[in-house]
């Protein structure tokens, strides 16, 4: 499966789902009209192909790819001593200008090329903190694997397998625009919605009416402190049955809890 991610709100966007024989690359290609114009694609290791590069240029869409050490291109600009450089990539539908850039991080350096390559106005901080964004994606395929149990098939039949795993990347995408709201309305920049009991908001408020504003006020109550300088995701490693089902949210623990009880 393929997938594409908001990585700001973390809503899924689009999937496909393929043979295990099939390719990303062109899973991803058939899927670029459905982009919006000059939207910014971010690359995985593995997505380093200059037909794809090319194809992702043509239809009007700026990319951000991570290139292996083992590229001679990268290490070309690694043992340069120089922070980024220009190459053309000849392809079957002509000639490409590509920018790489050199990235520093805490276990190696490494190198990211793009199609954005007006330097002033695309400067390489703002190109690397942006694709440093794309670990998102990857927190996204967290919740939907941890929290909401997609490998955890009802059908046994591939129609069936397809509604399953559209209505879970509906609910991941509902809940984190909601997330994403609530965390906008925060005032302390050191707090952070947590994001499993934002779920069981979500599930409380499901089967009653409630208003997208009571919505958004409850999950913003469900909060925890971001410590600066974390260099790794915080999360629980409780199974999921036992958060979901024996406890409540600590900001309901002193209340007397009723599902069909208004949010104040």
């Amino acid at each position: 499966m393929i997938s594409a991610v908001n990585v700001f709100t973390g809503q899924p966007l689009w999937w496909s789902l393929g043979e295990p024989s099939g390719s990303e690359r062109l899973s991803l290609i058939e899927h670029l009209k459905s982009f919006p114009n000059k939207s910014i694609v971010l690359l995985d290791r593995g997505f380093e192909a200059n037909y794809l590069w090319a194809a992702i240029s043509q239809c009007n869409t700026y990319f951000i790819a991570r290139l292996r050490v083992s590229d001679l291109a990268a290490r070309s600009l690694l043992t340069s001593g120089k922070k980024e450089c220009f190459i053309t990539l000849q392809t079957t539908s002509g000639a490409i200008r590509l920018r790489l850039i050199k990235c520093s991080s805490r276990a190696e350096p490494f190198v990211l090329v793009t199609n954005l390559i007006k330097v002033a106005k695309y400067p390489r901080a703002d190109l690397t903190q942006l694709y440093k964004m794309r670990w998102e994606v990857e927190t996204a395929y967290f919740r939907v694997k941890q929290y909401l149990q997609i490998q955890s098939w009802s059908s046994k039949n591939i129609h069936g397998i397809r509604l399953e795993i559209a209505s879970h990347l509906l609910m991941l995408s509902f809940i984190a625009a909601r997330v994403f709201r609530a965390t906008r309305r925060l005032k302390n920049e050191l707090l952070r919605i947590n994001f499993k009991n934002a779920i069981f908001v979500f599930r409380s408020a499901l089967f009653r009416a409630t208003s997208e504003c009571e919505l958004l006020r409850a999950i913003s109550n469900v909060t925890r402190v971001h410590q600066p300088g974390r260099s790794y995701p915080r999360y629980s490693r409780q199974p999921q049955n036992k958060w979901i089902n024996l406890r409540r949210p600590s900001w309901r623990r002193k209340q007397r809890y009723s599902p069909d009880r208004t949010f104040s």
